[in-house]
């Protein structure tokens, strides 16, 4: 891996049509595991939630879905999917960030993140907000060594 850079470039359509058939599936799976919807219903509900918020597909109007390539090797190592403006609060929001399964823990996440912060504050935006899964403690991990603080949780409990 070259030590120091990553490039995020925006996602053919081919490899677009495999992460949103993949992250559906990988999303209803989350929302099952952390208890906010039951089996029988999640695949729908997700598959439901990503049209609504890509109804142009990669093309949708704010939105960036990118490959995330290592720039030594040319290797895609990842789909990096930010929302670039939310001007009432100057704010980008990460929808989704995937490091392939083999270039995990290899530092891909973080360069791709402190790329993405380059490119936030090229578009005079001032923060990322994003949010992450409980049960996700590696991405939590990431994140707060990043700087990225709590903004609020939402707590259940089974009875």
């Amino acid at each position: 891996m070259n030590e120091n850079k990553v490039e995020l470039v925006p996602i053919n359509e081919g490899d677009f049509r495999v992460y949103l058939e993949t992250q559906i599936h990988e999303y209803a799976n989350e929302k099952v595991k952390a208890g906010t919807w039951n089996e029988n219903e999640a695949h729908v509900l997700s598959k439901e939630s990503f049209m609504e918020l890509l109804p142009a597909g990669k093309d949708t109007p704010g939105h960036a879905i990118m490959t995330i390539t290592d720039a030594t090797t040319r290797d895609k190592v990842g789909v990096l999917w930010v929302q670039w403006e939310n001007m009432e609060h100057r704010s980008s929001y990460i929808w989704d960030i995937i490091i392939y399964e083999k270039f995990r823990k290899k530092g891909y996440g973080t360069l791709a993140l402190k790329s993405l912060e380059k490119m936030v504050k090229e578009r005079g935006l001032s923060s990322i907000t994003l949010h992450v899964f409980g049960h996700n403690k590696a991405a939590i991990s990431l994140y707060r060594s990043l700087g990225y603080l709590c903004a609020d949780i939402i707590m259940k409990k089974e009875i």
